[in-house]
């Protein structure tokens, strides 16, 4: 017999296939960011595993060529504290077990653990152990996300804890993604360095959106679509509608402001509307599928984000933001630094926090100046292209490619 030729290193420019497990305490394939992450890893040749919650209609298992999942039971409930942590300890301990089995069975190169919570990345310890890389992806900060809803915890005992959980979860792991640049920096003066951060930020995946022409609306329709909570504070459009009533009451009769998703402020806002005398202007609509939603939003008059200014919302970057500009729907916004880091005054119209009589200014602006609304969309539409998703798909990758070396 003779000896087997030796086997040649692969070329530079030859991406290397790789069987990634995505970590997630969420719904799949609910959670848009990872929804993205895996068709952009399935579309490259990489093989997928997700463990993630499973909801009420969703199947335990599933194949669908090289993507597997694996649900867990659970629920995401959005309680106190203590509730949280021990809904994330149990989702913990199970997504260990099924992390390592999958390790054992399958074969795992890169766990892609999303936070929250940060110490989720725990669970694949024996991955690691046994030779699989880890990327950490910061979703949110804990500490600031812990800030928003006790306040007191911002420089508390809680406070040092949530830090120094980020640290250690950062230091199991071989390389971090920061959900943008504001985040990154923050990070990086948490965490010392320790490990590599870039950003990959959210976007619009064109390849999902369906075939949408924007078209007039006969009211002026005001439109929010997504998660309905508190710290949103989306009662301030029924506030501004109700004041906009006694600027302009011919503007007021013909404003409608379309309420989409779920949550549990939406009885609040509700009774805000029916205080104000301005109930039959409040129209919710509850959950729609992605692509009726895209349609619904097509003779959107503007999107309002109206939250309040506070050390989280700070960091907002929501993927509803990006898909309002991708459509070229003029938005109406809370001054926060996110927004302002990548979308300037002319991309936006923006307003202080908690301040009525700003946002009715500008909703009165978006009706009355049509052709400066579409030069400002199509300034927040070029803004948005240069950190687009094409972008960050490329960074993921690159991301993978150099962790699989």
């Amino acid at each position: 017999t003779r000896n087997p030729e030796p086997r040649q290193p692969p070329h530079e420019d030859t991406p290397t296939l790789t069987s990634i497990c995505h970590v997630v305490f969420e719904q799949y394939p609910a959670d848009s960011r990872v929804r993205r992450y895996v068709n952009c890893a399935l579309a490259a040749g990489h093989t997928v595993n997700v463990v993630c919650l499973k909801g009420d209609s969703d199947r335990a298992f599933e194949r669908h060529g090289n993507l597997r999942i694996f649900r867990i039971p659970g629920r995401k409930r959005r309680g106190s504290f203590a509730s949280r942590i021990l809904e994330y300890a149990y989702f913990e301990v199970l997504s260990a077990l099924t992390v390592s089995s999958i390790k054992l069975t399958l074969g795992i190169d890169i766990c892609h653990v999303h936070t929250l919570p940060d110490f989720l990345v725990f669970s694949c310890t024996l991955p690691k152990l046994v030779g699989s890389r880890i990327l950490l992806d910061f979703h949110e900060l804990f500490p600031e996300f812990m800030a928003q809803h006790r306040p007191s915890a911002e420089h508390g005992p809680m406070n040092w804890l949530l830090k120094q959980q980020e640290r250690l979860s950062a230091w199991l792991s071989d390389h971090v993604i920061a959900f943008h640049d504001p985040a990154a920096e923050i990070l990086r003066s948490r965490i010392a360095e320790s490990r590599p951060i870039t950003v990959v930020m959210n976007g619009v995946d064109t390849t999902e959106l369906p075939r949408v022409t924007r078209r007039s609306s006969p009211t002026f329709k005001i439109v929010y679509n997504g998660t309905i909570s508190a710290n949103l504070n989306l009662s301030m459009v029924p506030r501004a509608i109700g004041v906009l009533g006694e600027r302009r009451p011919e503007l007021a009769a013909r404003t409608e402001f379309h309420l989409y998703g779920d949550g549990p402020d939406l009885n609040h806002i509700l009774s805000v509307a029916k205080k104000l005398g301005v109930s039959k202007q409040v129209n919710y609509h509850g959950r729609f599928p992605f692509a009726e939603m895209m349609k619904e939003l097509s003779d959107a008059s503007v999107c309002i984000l109206p939250p309040r200014k506070d050390i989280y919302s700070e960091l907002y970057y929501s993927l509803k933001l990006t898909e309002m500009i991708h459509f070229r729907i003029p938005v109406i916004a809370t001054r926060l630094r996110t927004y302002q880091y990548y979308y300037p005054d002319d991309c936006i119209l923006y307003f202080e926090s908690e301040n009525v009589d700003q946002l009715v200014k500008q909703i009165e602006l978006v009706h009355d100046d049509p052709d400066l609304m579409a030069r400002m969309t199509d300034r927040a539409w070029s803004a948005a292209a240069r950190i687009g998703w094409p972008i960050m798909v490329q960074r993921y990758l690159q991301i993978i490619e150099s962790l699989s070396r």
